[in-house]
């Protein structure tokens, strides 16, 4: 996997993730009721700007100790 490959796949990870973490949060904390997607939106827009770039970081980390784990 090239340098790009590596910033797209953790940028869509991250995306992904803190989308649905981010939206079952917001539901569990204020439920389904008419705020929700503005709730919803303002917490994944905090949130993703920290896990994109902790995706980058930790994303070598993670395949060295899997390397270990699985050799």
């Amino acid at each position: 996997m090239n340098k790009n490959q590596k910033i797209i796949f953790a940028f869509f990870m991250s995306l992904t993730m803190t989308l649905i973490i981010s939206g079952v949060l917001s539901f569990m904390n204020i439920g389904f009721k008419i705020d929700f997607f503005s709730s919803w939106l303002k917490s994944f827009s905090i949130v993703f700007p920290i896990a994109f770039p902790s995706a980058i970081f930790v994303a070598p980390l993670a395949r060295k100790i899997t390397d270990k784990i699985c050799k």
